[in-house]
């Protein structure tokens, strides 16, 4: 659209240029233009270019100036808006004058700062309270000049200000004192200052608060008895010559974590705004709590017995000296395994030389080992920063601790597990309403080579079958399984047998046998196994529990109700078979013998398939439950499955079978009391000596803890044998007291010395032979 004129003279019409941009030339008022001249068109690479800033406006430049005033202003400066074609701006304050008198007031001093290029800046400092205008005037290059007016400008500045003079943003300390806010009590106008005045009475006064984590403390005035006080808000300014009031706080009871403070300064007649300034600070958890020392009764050494037994105690008292003196309260728990109950908190301005916590709620008492836990707190009712300790004693005659069972979710996650497994590798213990085993790490059979079939992996067996835990637990209904492994990498590759002689009276038949045509025998010396049962995958996308009876049809079943789940995520299967399919529903607790093993699977029904994948020449278990506790070997060599049979008759210390009681369902999977069936010697019995004498106790198998008290000093009982029913434990008495011991022997059902318990109280008598007299005759 470029129209060539005379002399090299070019003119473009910007409305047709426009027009092809796709603008309006109506609307436009302003805009920036480039002119290129070049040398040969067809040689774009050399001209010349000028740009130049032109007004191409048809309206007179109003300015595009924001109106909206603001209606309150704490701030020295203003701002405002401006289109990119203003060259400057000023602003005047409070100015009276018509339009052209603001024009003829411009003036350096009340020129604006330009930050950007549509933003200009004014400072405007010394602001008083009250109503205000601006006058803001703009001029453009072309002359053209804007006057546009803020009017009720109301300008609020907060008196007195109040700052936090002290407080740092991390506190280390149990205690903090003297945390300072200083008020500025100048006034606008001079004097009268502001005074602080908490009743509000006073003209020109002004009172403070402060609040720390949501609690308020009002701002007291100056009384000799509140220096030094705690967690008051007190004037004290020791610097008269200055311009600021003085408030002081001495805090305490805070705990470890982060804190919020915020200080507000007001004028009593509200006529501005409250000074508020607020802080977060930090009290870190590396900060000790107040020290303590628990005298009575003393703490057990790291895993040891309690040292003080109570028989039916009426009350139970914890003794605490040496307690440091930041100390603000003492608070006593009591958990003999039932969940904590309190037993009594103290508070105190200083902490006494000894404090004596006691417990009168007997009937909340629960039999075996129980922890008295105390805390110090450097606030009351055991708040603030905290410290705890702990000690045992060791509760009979009360109450036991018999907790319900819980209905049971087979889902393949372990979270509903809660009891304690043994800390050494083939042992089994009681915890809480669980039979547990624990079994060794890679010690499944490593005498298959290379054998493609069980994916064996180095000289580490097959992770698949490798069997590190087994827990047993019944409810009413069902008995409940978890099986752990050392990695579930396959679903359907691994396969869990277990077999179960319940000691069914007259029972005389047994299966023989533990897995599906597996080659793998029970050791069935002395036993007469009732059931024998595999869960493993059936089908590629289900695993089923599969059952053997011994009598009845020989062929396997899928009990109904039972449910399985093998988790590749938790390395576990999970499964439960109901009572009634083992034979266990019947009213009263049954003592059941089990033997266990893992195979590899093959994926399909027992009744249709070879499901234990076959090792030619050989058992076909992989690994077995049980083993020499402590000792760790691959389950080849422990279970001697060379001969084909889950046995060890070279080396009685191998388990390989295990009793477990089984409680009644009208007891709703709670566990039965232990049976202390004697006490060898007995009592009444009477020593030639006071020094440490043995003693064997013989219980049920519910008993999985033992122990002997004499005079009220403890020694747990070493369980040395079990055969027909019956566990023999061994212990030694510790040194007696001349004339009569007073002797207490329990057993628990957990072995941690709680659950369900019994107890004999008896008496032994040590007397002293005197020696023979020898006769001297001098000579």
């Amino acid at each position: 659209d470029e129209v060539k004129g005379d002399n090299g003279q070019y003119d473009a019409w910007l409305p047709d240029v426009l027009e092809d941009m796709g603008e309006d030339f109506d609307s436009l008022w302003q805009g920036f233009m480039a002119s290129t001249a070049f040398m040969d068109f067809a040689e774009p690479g050399y001209y010349y270019e000028i740009q130049s800033i032109d007004d191409v406006g048809s309206l007179p430049y109003e300015g595009d100036q924001q109106r909206d005033a603001p209606q309150s202003l704490g701030m020295n400066y203003f701002e405002i808006d401006e289109d990119e074609g203003a060259e400057g701006k000023y602003l005047q304050v409070d100015f009276a004058g018509d339009d052209a008198a603001a024009l003829a007031a411009v003036s350096a001093a009340n020129r604006a700062s330009r930050v950007d290029r549509a933003e200009f800046r004014f400072g405007w400092t010394g602001i008083t309270p009250g109503i205000h205008s601006l006058t803001a005037v703009a001029f453009e290059e072309t002359g053209n000049a804007s006057v546009t007016r803020f009017n009720n400008i109301g300008a609020s500045i907060p008196t007195p200000a109040a700052t936090f003079a002290n407080l740092p943003a991390v506190i280390t300390s149990r205690e903090f004192n003297d945390i300072q806010i200083s008020v500025d009590f100048l006034r606008a106008g001079g004097p009268p200052h502001y005074t602080f005045d908490p009743a509000g009475l006073a003209p020109h006064s002004f009172n403070l608060q402060l609040t720390v984590d949501g609690v308020t403390y009002p701002a007291q005035a100056y009384s000799p008895g509140l220096v030094g006080s705690l967690n008051t808000l007190y004037q004290n300014d020791t610097n008269l010559g200055d311009n600021f009031d003085t408030f002081r706080f001495n805090w305490r009871g805070y705990s470890r974590g982060f804190h919020q403070f915020q200080a507000s300064a007001e004028l009593n007649d509200g006529s501005l705004p409250p000074a508020i300034v607020t802080r977060t600070i930090e009290v870190p958890q590396s900060v000790a709590g107040p020290g303590f020392t628990i005298t009575s009764p003393p703490p057990p050494a790291p895993g040891g017995l309690p040292n003080l037994l109570l028989i039916e105690p009426p009350s139970i008292s914890v003794t605490v000296e040496n307690i440091s003196a930041e100390a603000r309260s003492l608070t006593a728990y009591l958990d003999a395994g039932q969940g904590e109950i309190l037993m009594q908190s103290v508070d105190f301005a200083s902490p006494p030389a000894s404090v004596t916590l006691t417990s009168s709620s007997s009937e909340e008492f629960r039999n075996g080992r129980a922890t008295i836990r105390v805390i110090a707190g450097t606030g009351p009712g055991a708040a603030g920063i905290t410290e705890e300790r702990s000690t045992h004693v060791l509760i009979l005659g009360a109450a036991d601790h018999v907790p319900s069972l819980t209905a049971m979710s087979v889902d393949g996650q372990p979270s509903d597990w809660t009891g304690t497994p043994p800390s050494q590798i083939h042992t089994a213990a009681v915890s809480g309403l669980e039979w547990i085993y624990t079994g060794d790490i890679a010690d499944s059979r490593t005498d298959l080579g290379d054998d493609t079939n069980i994916a064996n992996t180095s000289d580490l067996g097959d992770r698949n079958m490798d069997l590190t835990e087994l827990r047993i637990r019944p409810t009413e209904t069902d008995l409940h399984f978890l099986a752990r492994y050392r990695d579930v990498t396959n679903v359907n590759r691994p396969s869990f047998a277990i077999a179960f002689d319940t000691n069914e009276p007259g029972d005389t038949t047994s299966v023989s046998f533990i897995g599906d045509n597996s080659e793998t025998l029970l050791d069935t010396v002395g036993r007469t196994y009732d059931y024998t049962t595999q869960v493993h995958f059936t089908t590629a996308d289900f695993s089923r529990v599969e059952v053997f009876d011994d009598v009845g049809p020989a062929t396997w079943f899928s009990p109904s109700g039972e449910r399985s789940h093998v988790s590749a995520a938790n390395s576990l299967i999970e499964f439960s078979i109901p009572r009634a399919a083992l034979g266990l529903a019947g009213p009263g607790p049954r003592t059941v013998h089990i033997q266990a093993a893992t195979f590899e699977n093959v994926v399909g029904w027992n009744n249709d398939i070879e499901s234990s994948r076959g090792i030619v020449g050989s058992a076909d278990a992989l690994d077995v439950l049980g083993g020499q506790p402590g000792v760790s070997q691959n389950a080849y060599g422990r279970a001697t499955l060379v001969d084909g049979i889950i046995d060890n008759t070279g080396n009685p210390s191998v388990v390989l079978t295990y009793a477990i009681v089984i409680p009644g369902p009208e007891s709703s999977g709670s566990i039965p009391p232990p049976d202390l069936i004697t006490v060898s010697p007995g009592d009444g019995s009477t020593f030639p000596t006071a020094t440490p004498q043995a003693v064997t106790i013989e219980t049920d198998l519910a008993a999985n803890a033992v122990l002997l008290a004499v005079n009220g000093q403890l020694v747990e009982a070493t369980l040395t044998g079990e055969s027909g029913g019956v566990r023999t434990w061994s212990v030694t008495t510790p040194m007696m007291a001349q004339g009569a011991n007073a002797v207490v022997a329990a057993a628990f059902s957990n072995s941690n010395l709680t659950g369900r318990t019994s107890y004999l109280l008896l008496t032994y008598s040590a007397t002293t032979v005197p020696a023979e007299l020898s006769v001297f005759t001098a000579e």
